[in-house]
């Protein structure tokens, strides 16, 4: 599956973002433009799926999840995403993280695909590592799951 548009919001250098990307993308631009966080978004991306040890190492590349949120953020909170595919099959993945310091936690992710959809909501905040009894977990069929 082709990457079809990546979304950030407070990801080191990139306020807020929300590009399409077509078949051939050139990314221009001066220094401390983006372009190479551009990239690390779709790197921590990418480390989602390996568990939380792996989301922390990539963090800690940067000097810890704090340092890694945009510098213009008024809070320590960032969102990442993601949409693959073509526009009649697409899939979509958000992710926000929330933290101070060092420590952080994923406050909420959504996952849409055609046919399912799935949304978890750390509603206690639980940092990263520890089990969470307030995890809430949704599902839905279809497009009823909405993105923001």
């Amino acid at each position: 599956m082709r990457i079809t548009r990546i979304r950030t919001k407070n990801f080191r250098c990139l306020s807020d973002v929300d590009l399409e990307l077509r078949p051939f993308t050139v990314v221009i631009g001066p220094n401390g433009a983006g372009k190479s966080s551009l990239l690390e978004a779709i790197r921590v991306l990418g480390s989602v799926h390996q568990g939380s040890g792996a989301i922390s190492d990539t963090f800690a590349r940067y000097g810890g999840f704090r340092a890694t949120v945009s510098y213009f953020a008024s809070d320590p909170k960032m969102l990442l995403g993601i949409t693959l595919g073509q526009p009649n099959s697409q899939v979509k993945y958000d992710v926000a993280f929330m933290g101070e310091g060092a420590g952080y936690f994923v406050a909420w992710e959504k996952f849409l695909s055609p046919r399912f959809g799935l949304e978890r909501d750390d509603t206690n905040g639980a940092y990263m590592g520890s089990q969470s009894p307030n995890t809430q977990f949704q599902i839905a069929h279809g497009p009823r799951l909405a993105f923001e």
